[in-house]
């Protein structure tokens, strides 16, 4: 529960709290195996945003436990190590870009990870979160590593032409500035794993 004060306490508008707070508690409290884990705030706080509380709830639930690849084996500890693991396939799709990042102390797959646990909630406008999840219910889990990797592909041309840390750095944590849903969706689609 302090954990979920804290994330949630320093990420969201004060009259969202209480309600993200009471729907991921909630959910941690039916599915002990997963938890509570970062990133979980941020999928409630789209629910919340737009649905009663407990409609949010339950659509938490749904998307967490949905048929195609739950997202809750995401959270799992495997689900992350093999997650992580299959971040490191970016490098073979864009080894010069994942070599130009490490040479600026920038862990590429973690970015991917930060992005994919928050479901994309995090940095990214709600109209590509929900194209995102939509996508995901029907393709599954790994629709979400597809996504980041057109991500990269997305802001490699940026990356690659300014060689400053800070650079890349105001690049990923301004991500929203720099992507386009449409291009996004459509690369994703076409890329194979």
């Amino acid at each position: 529960v302090d954990k979920i004060n804290e994330d949630v306490s320093k990420s969201f508008h004060i009259d969202m709290q209480e309600s993200i707070k009471r729907v991921v508690t909630r959910y941690a409290v039916i599915d002990n195996e997963v938890g509570y884990c970062s990133g979980l705030n941020y999928i409630a706080a789209v629910f919340v945003n737009y649905l009663t509380e407990d409609s949010a709830f339950y659509a938490f639930a749904g998307l967490m436990n949905h048929v195609r690849g739950p997202l809750r084996q995401l959270y799992l500890s495997d689900g992350i190590k093999k997650s992580y693991v299959l971040t490191s396939k970016g490098r073979e799709l864009f080894d010069k870009l994942y070599n130009h990042l490490t040479n600026l102390d920038i862990d590429s797959a973690q970015v991917s990870m930060d992005w994919i646990m928050s479901l994309f909630c995090k940095d990214f406008p709600l109209d590509f979160v929900v194209r995102v999840v939509d996508i995901c219910c029907y393709q599954g889990l790994n629709f979400l590593l597809k996504v980041s990797l057109a991500v990269f592909k997305m802001i490699e041309p940026l990356l690659l032409t300014n060689k400053t840390s800070e650079y890349a750095v105001h690049v990923i944590d301004n991500i929203a500035e720099y992507v386009d849903t449409d291009r996004v969706i459509r690369y994703a689609l076409r890329l194979t794993l």
